[in-house]
């Protein structure tokens, strides 16, 4: 089984690629945005912020950390900034 990062897993990712449902650069830029949000979560570990909603200060919660490893947003704050982007979507 493949790694899930959000909601791709490696082995999505590489099948798309393969299969010529995405480009090799879309397929990049997503391992980029991938790798740059690893490095931003490693970071928070380093800092002792790991965990720690970046817009709230409250903890994400174990069971988001485990779906979503690299999540900044506890599940409040993600829920507002879709419905926020929603707004902006259908203006």
């Amino acid at each position: 089984m493949f790694k899930r990062f959000g909601r791709f897993s490696v082995g999505a990712l590489l099948a798309a690629l393969f299969f010529g449902h995405i480009s090799a650069a879309r397929a990049e830029l997503t391992v980029n945005k991938l790798v740059s949000k690893i490095d931003q979560s490693l970071t928070r570990i380093k800092n002792g912020t790991y965990g720690f909603c970046v817009e709230t200060g409250q903890p994400i919660g174990i069971k988001r950390l485990m779906a979503r490893p690299v999540a900044e947003l506890c599940i409040v704050a993600q829920e507002k900034h879709e419905k926020e982007e929603k707004v902006y979507a259908d203006l």
